[in-house]
């Protein structure tokens, strides 16, 4: 804590041992462990924020161990080891032994101090304690160092008030940070989606039948078009003690990523060595294939860096013959589902899953002319590469999201938290417009997106209310609606027939025939909606214009296979289900019968134009159900 900081009226600084103690643990022996009884907290039960038993240690129930119960809601911290300072908080009516240097926080008074403002003004203390404990070889501190540390100590009322305030900025936080790793989820389930797509020929011929290749297209065995595949030295041929500081490269199994080369993990030997295992050379170009199939694939190409080196044993070495077989193809279809699905079932040895080159060369692969291989990777490496842009932006917000964690605490221990009324917008995570009525704002925004086409084209009912959902969406609107699925996909009918009635009565909106439908344009009126439209939707106008950008050009059929599409995608992401695309291609048809005028081709490339345009959908709103 700044000991210079300006506090409010009413705080005080105090030593953390002047309003509660640090009691360390019982030295619980091994021998005593069991499977059944009561859990014994170790350093190893405490995760970040909580403490959990899953994998506890057990003892029978003693009375020597009194004095060391932990009960729900007590604090506790990891006082030595890798871990030091780490905080958390035991949630649970199960009663548990406290470890050996594990320390639990005992407050003297609770009219004076609150146990979840407490925990919340620790986690600002971690980086002091971090510091005091990395003195020596093994990270340790005493309970006396912390206990001399200083807090800020507010009024109990407005403790309260704080831990309210924070846990309400951390819960939209959370739900933020929820919604961002549902979106890296999604963006794996689109990548293995496009791979897939690209080793059936659909993303470079058309009409593809299901099941089948395209005319030309061939399945061969990998050891028949690999010009050579071997395996690194094995045991004795190669051992740790003759690697050296420099020489010549080692490729290991920890330089194998999923598509891409680990260039930070550097392994040499010395030429000498290299002498007598240069049959196990490999260098830039060269596929890098793990031996080991446990969740997934591992395959890189070797970058051009890496002019001269010898792979080790269990890091498969395919060379292929350029004039014959694009590298760049075959590494990605070796990185694909259907090659894990292959091999899974290959895989032996209980401890270590692995695979041997007999059964890689048996791997099948899909073949066609070299000149298509390269097509092909061109059409991979272009939506892969708006995967890894969209995957930057997401990591990039996760670190702020973490980083405005912080930011909430400093505030909140500085006394600042309070005085800022709205700190729940500079989450930056979630924008909710709440001021005035539900119904009146969704008028407001079906006024503004009408009013968008005043300078051409027009909008009809069905896409209407089909860019009114995908705007509420986008915004994250947190409105009532009533959603169902229709035929031209997601509708709210009540909201929109009595905004339709209402607009042509007050003049806001003109509705004129159009062949089996009807047209809307701006009337004389719309400035009554138009005007109100920044008060409301000042926060959240881009997201709003994003949508109206991307769909006022697009025809109705097109506007419903993107609301479609979009609302079966966020249907999936609220039930935490993954979505494929023969899944999405299902899900659409069983939607409604009059969805079959959409090819399955053509769900696949609008679902791959809408992650390309970044139209994501979250996991926002309620699941859409048939009426």
């Amino acid at each position: 804590m700044d000991k210079n900081m300006e506090l409010p009226e009413g705080w005080i600084m105090v030593k953390l041992g002047t309003v509660c103690k640090l009691k360390n643990g019982f030295a619980f022996k091994s021998t005593d462990y069991l499977t059944d009884g009561i859990p014994v907290i170790r350093i190893s039960d405490i995760k970040v924020g909580h403490v959990t038993t899953k994998k506890s240690v057990r003892v029978k129930a003693g009375s020597e161990y009194e004095n060391y119960l932990i009960n729900n809601n007590d604090i506790l911290v990891a006082m030595s080891g890798a871990t030091t300072g780490k905080f958390g908080i035991f949630s649970s009516n199960e009663i548990a032994y406290q470890n050996q240097r594990v320390g639990k926080f005992n407050i003297l008074n609770t009219n004076a101090l609150n146990n979840q403002f407490l925990l919340y003004q620790l986690h600002s203390l971690k980086r002091q304690i971090e510091k005091d404990a990395y003195g020596g070889a093994q990270p340790n501190i005493s309970s006396t160092k912390i206990e001399e540390m200083e807090i800020v100590l507010p009024p109990i009322k407005e403790q309260y008030e704080i831990v309210q305030k924070i846990e309400e900025l951390f819960g939209e936080l959370d739900k933020g940070i929820e919604n961002l790793k549902t979106a890296q989820d999604q963006l794996k389930v689109y990548r293995q989606a496009v791979l897939k797509w690209a080793f059936e020929g659909k993303l470079t011929n058309e009409n593809v039948k299901e099941g089948e290749l395209p005319e030309e297209w061939a399945h061969k065995e990998l050891g028949t078009i690999a010009s050579k595949i071997f395996d690194g030295p094995f045991g004795s041929n190669l051992k740790s003690d003759d690697y050296v500081d420099d020489g010549i490269r080692v490729i290991r199994l920890e330089n194998i990523g999923v598509l891409e080369f680990k260039e930070e993990y550097k392994t040499f030997i010395s030429k000498e060595k290299y002498a007598s295992l240069d049959k196990h050379t490999v260098s830039a170009g060269d596929i890098i294939f793990s031996s080991f199939i446990i969740e997934k694939v591992r395959v890189a190409v070797l970058p051009p860096g890496i002019k001269l080196a010898i792979n080790k044993a269990d890091c498969f070495c395919i060379r292929v013959d350029v004039k014959n077989l694009n590298t760049n193809y075959l590494a990605y279809f070796l990185s694909t589902k259907n090659v894990y699905n292959q091999l899974i079932d290959e895989v032996h040895g209980a401890t270590r899953p692995r695979i041997n080159t007999k059964q890689l060369k048996s791997c099948i692969v899909p073949i066609c002319s070299l000149d298509h291989q390269k097509q092909v990777v061109q059409e991979i490496e272009s939506r892969l590469s708006v995967c890894d842009k969209i995957k930057e932006t997401i990591t990039t917000s996760l670190q702020q999201a973490e980083a405005l964690r912080q930011s909430i605490l400093k505030k909140a221990f500085e006394g600042k938290l309070l005085k800022v009324q709205q700190a729940a917008e500079e989450t930056k995570v979630v924008s909710i417009v709440k001021r005035g009525s539900d119904d009146w704002q969704r008028k407001v925004l079906a006024g503004h997106i009408i009013y968008s086409f005043q300078k051409g084209g027009y909008v009809g009912r069905t896409k209407l209310q089909k860019m009114l959902y995908l705007c509420e969406q986008h915004a994250e609107l947190d409105y009532e609606t009533q959603y169902v699925k229709e035929a031209a996909g997601p509708l709210d009918s009540k909201f929109l027939y009595a905004f339709l009635t209402e607009g042509k009565q007050k003049n806001w909106i003109e509705e004129t025939p159009v062949g089996h439908g009807y047209k809307y344009e701006p009337a004389d009126a719309i400035s009554e909606l138009t005007k109100e439209y920044p008060k409301y939707f000042r926060p959240i106008s881009e997201k709003i214009k994003f949508i109206i950008k991307l769909l006022k050009d697009k025809d109705t059929d097109t506007a419903e296979l993107i609301a479609t599409i979009y609302a079966v995608w966020n249907n999936y992401i609220i039930q935490k289900k993954e979505l494929t695309d023969q899944l999405l291609s299902d899900e659409v048809y069983q939607w409604d019968d009059s969805k079959s005028k959409f090819s399955e081709r053509l769900i696949a490339s609008t679902w791959q134009w809408m992650i390309e345009e970044k139209l994501l959908p979250v996991g926002f709103g309620k699941v859409i159900v048939k009426n």
